[in-house]
């Protein structure tokens, strides 16, 4: 287990949480004596955001299983197209799959959603919206993988990409999966750059304005496009005393893509019961 969380630390935890131990929780399903599935699963939520409106993950969550085709040739075009560091995929113990991001350097927020609106509008526009969705965004948590879903009784998973088309008939893991061996399927997975980040947001050729509106012309962005200029256009800042004021200045910023905003906006609804917020 401790294995294991170290290599979710070192690849997805907020740097506040990096020092943090988390516990385990005895899981009757699983049966006595079996060694090959420990009896203790992680217990707790993972925090995308942090309070500085950062984020160093990103998650790209496909809700059908059906969508196995489309999840694989992304993360092929990650590799081939953005020449970026392969992201763990991992299956959900209800249905569907998680593609993971890693950063080296957290980035704000509205970047990160510029790039993961990005990725749907070039490589998975025939997935409907509501079958497709990002973290963070309207939520900035996550369950951690792996876990037994509380419904189905079946368990999330990291796992090997050419394997995920063994589960477009029926999602999860009946048992718990070896924790060692999740552990060391993570240690091969490396972080994004931010360098490498930003040429492969170039290599998009996509504006925000065209990623909302669901086109993606060819455009003649170079592969060496000056980062600075790019992060221009999107970086809000992080002095943000919290989640909320960060939020109003992702909706009020014209520059972002009219659905980071409205997502933005949505998020915003509860705390601002006349629906202004300004």
């Amino acid at each position: 287990m401790n294995k294991l969380i170290t290599e979710l630390q070192r690849l997805y935890f907020l740097p506040d949480l990096q020092s943090k131990e988390f516990s385990g929780v005895e899981d009757d399903r699983l049966p006595d004596g079996d060694s090959t599935a420990p009896r203790h699963q992680l217990v707790t939520d993972l925090r995308l955001l942090g309070d500085d409106g950062l984020v160093r993950a990103m998650v790209l969550d496909f809700r059908r299983a059906s969508d196995w085709p489309a999840v694989a040739a992304l993360f092929q075009a990650l590799q081939d197209d953005l020449e970026l560091p392969a992201p763990a995929i991992s299956v959900s113990g209800e249905a569907g799959f998680k593609m993971w991001f890693s950063l080296v350097d957290s980035l704000p927020l509205a970047e990160a959603l510029h790039f993961l609106t990005a990725l749907r509008s070039k490589y998975l526009a025939a997935i409907p919206e509501h079958q497709l969705s990002f973290l963070p965004s309207t939520e900035v948590e996550i369950s951690t993988v792996p876990g037994l879903h509380p419904v189905t009784g079946r368990w999330s998973a990291f796992i090997d990409p050419t394997m995920g088309s063994m589960f477009i008939d029926e999602s999860g893991l009946e048992m718990a999966p070896n924790m060692d061996r999740q552990a060391e399927m993570l240690a091969g997975f490396k972080s994004i750059a931010s360098d490498d980040f930003q040429r492969a947001v170039a290599r998009l050729s996509i504006s925000p304005l065209d990623a909302a509106m669901g086109n993606h012309p060819e455009q003649d962005f170079p592969p060496s496009a000056d980062p600075a200029v790019l992060r221009s256009t999107t970086n809000l800042g992080n002095k943000y005393k919290d989640p909320i004021s960060f939020l109003v200045a992702v909706m009020n910023q014209p520059s972002l893509a009219i659905s980071a905003r409205i997502e933005a906006a949505k998020a915003l609804l509860p705390y601002f019961p006349q629906g202004q917020a300004e």
